[in-house]
């Protein structure tokens, strides 16, 4: 599991727990992602997307649509990527930005964007979390007890991993009754941003 630290400009490698096993620095991460080939995308508040190898090592990078801010970034495994800003705007790229297609969500300020292996996206606002089709179409909302979730991303058994930032900052697992099956402890960094191996394999 991967997160990103905006306030400290660092991708972590973490443990279930949101324990670092490692770090390397990035400018200004908001949300990140991880493909199937295992390398780390990361959308930044300076404008820019980035692909690096897990050791830090940048391979790309290019300017991401809009003017914005980012609020998610996720891979599907076709490899395509979809980037959503602040404004609830739904972006598909290409690897080398070629916008593909866009649409709008549910409202501004979303505060997270996962893909599960189906192919659906799901979009996290602080309170709700939507299940949603390539097209916008709206399948599921899940309203787990939490007050304010940030970050997103879901494994390959399907359950969805948060960050909880009411208060004290816990990472959550929530299964797709909305209930949440485990919660960390408090962690000394505010991840902005969440993306897990092996989804697609």
């Amino acid at each position: 599991m991967w997160a990103s630290d905006i306030n400290n400009n660092k991708i972590y490698k973490i443990t279930q727990e949101g324990i670092p096993i490692k770090s390397f620095a990035a400018p200004t991460p908001n949300n990140i992602s991880i493909d199937k080939h295992g390398f780390i995308w990361a959308a930044s508040n300076n404008t820019m997307i980035y692909k690096y190898t897990q050791d830090g090592i940048l391979l790309k990078s290019f300017v991401r649509p809009g003017p914005h801010p980012p609020r998610g970034l996720a891979i599907d495994k076709h490899g395509f990527i979809w980037f959503m800003n602040i404004v609830g705007e739904i972006w598909k790229l290409t690897q080398d930005g070629t916008i593909l297609d866009n649409f709008d969500v549910l409202d501004n300020f979303p505060q997270g964007l996962g893909i599960d292996r189906q192919g659906f996206l799901w979009v996290c606002y602080a309170t709700s979390l939507y299940k949603i089709r390539q097209d916008s179409t709206i399948i599921k909302i899940l309203n787990p007890a939490l007050l304010n979730m940030y970050g997103l991303a879901l494994d390959k058994h399907g359950f969805l991993w948060v960050h909880d930032a009411a208060g004290l900052n816990y990472l959550v697992k929530i299964n797709q009754k909305a209930e949440v099956i485990k919660t960390s402890g408090a962690l000394p960094y505010i991840p902005t941003g969440l993306a897990i191996e092996g989804l697609f394999t």
